[in-house]
């Protein structure tokens, strides 16, 4: 086998500012190797359009005040990836020059020396201090990484805890309460229409309503995203309300105005079902008028709204209904009933669904509750 050395061309640059005998030995010697390609100049500026053109991988000077220039300028102005190799021809002598700009000086005298020695010190402390920093920049990723992990870990086992306790819960209370119901029924029937059987009934369906709101919780916590029939998730709403004692004799204000051709939407059919009914809830407990369920679609998203003509909501309440176990005052506590969390619940199942819920209402002219979900691509 037949090995070949291939080498890449070296274009110099020889600058000589006494004349171009100077450097005749070393260009000669330059001239005489085939990978080296030579250019001889006189002047700064000769030179300078050498390293303008890219046209030198190597500069070699000899000690000049005005080369030194040269060489000061190259390392200010030129990017560090393009620049060229600066040598100095010192031939023992610094020519009176105490701070010389180079590479390399040639031959080296005392004062580079202890130049070279003192940068290469320097260098080598600045790179133990910057992988000194390294590492414990390393380690506190790996420490924040480790934490981080842990905190996901306990984030996911407190969500377990939660949904299984809300579950649980959930599940519990829908035995006894259905006894109980049963229970205050018929004494009703046999007490007949009297206050006390008033009573009964009212804080059963007041039981049935918190009963209610743990149980939509829980199942608002299940969401599994994909393509939903509105119409059936308005039925789903229409069902559980006619279930509860609250609305037994409410539920035939409800007006629903739905388009006879609606596509399908994006999103969970039960948890977009329990938000029409937490919204239908309140629409029904806060109003003594016709409550509409609507639906507009645009092509691209379906707009649901619900509106009722009751008591409205101030201004400066829109954002505090959304929180847990608020309601706008004390009084509509004691007047309508609930403990304040059917909304924030509409608003956590929203929130997994990616959209907001908007709020239009003036206090003595009602409420329109709306959030929009995406047209599926089927």
């Amino acid at each position: 086998m037949v090995q070949t050395n291939v080498q890449q061309t070296v274009s110099i640059g020889l600058l000589a500012l006494n004349g171009k005998s100077s450097l005749e030995k070393i260009r000669r010697h330059l001239i005489s190797q085939s990978h080296y390609r030579v250019h001889h100049v006189t002047s700064v500026d000769d030179a300078w359009a050498l390293l303008v053109q890219r046209e030198a991988d190597v500069l070699l000077a000899e000690i000049h005040a005005e080369s030194n220039q040269l060489f000061q300028k190259v390392l200010s102005s030129v990017d560090e990836v393009g620049r060229p190799v600066l040598i100095m021809l010192a031939d023992g002598q610094l020519g009176g020059l105490s701070n010389v700009v180079a590479d390399m000086i040639v031959p080296p005298t005392q004062h580079y020396i202890d130049y070279a020695l003192s940068k290469s010190l320097r260098e080598r402390t600045e790179i133990f201090e910057l992988r000194r920093r390294n590492q414990t920049l390393s380690r506190e990723v790996a420490d924040l990484k480790r934490r981080l992990h842990d905190f996901e870990n306990n984030t996911d086992q407190f969500e377990l805890l939660k949904n299984a306790v809300i579950h649980n819960v959930s599940h519990e209370l829908k035995t006894p309460l259905l006894h109980v119901k049963s229970a205050v029924k018929l004494l009703s029937e046999e007490m007949g229409d009297t206050t006390l059987a008033g009573y009964a009934l009212d804080a059963t369906a007041r039981l049935e309503g918190v009963v209610k709101n743990i149980t939509l919780l829980a199942e608002g916590l299940d969401i599994t995203i994909g393509p939903i029939v509105v119409r059936e998730s308005v039925d789903y709403a229409l069902r559980n309300l006619r279930r509860s004692w609250e609305h037994k004799n409410t539920f035939d204000r409800v007006v629903i105005d739905l388009p006879e051709q609606l596509p399908p939407a994006l999103g969970d059919s039960q948890g977009i079902g329990i938000v029409l009914q937490l919204l239908l809830d309140n629409a029904l407990k806060f109003s003594e008028d016709i409550v509409q369920v609507s639906a507009i679609c645009d092509g691209t998203a379906i707009e649901l709204a619900v509106r009722d003509d009751g008591i409205g909501i101030p201004t400066d309440k829109f954002e505090a209904i959304f929180e847990p176990f608020v309601q706008i005052d004390s009084s509509s506590t004691r007047r309508y009933g609930g403990v304040g969390v059917g909304l924030a619940i509409v608003r956590l199942i929203l929130q997994q669904h990616n959209c907001e819920i908007s709020v239009e209402s003036k206090e003595g002219q009602g409420s329109r509750f709306s959030f929009a979900l995406p047209v599926a691509q089927i």
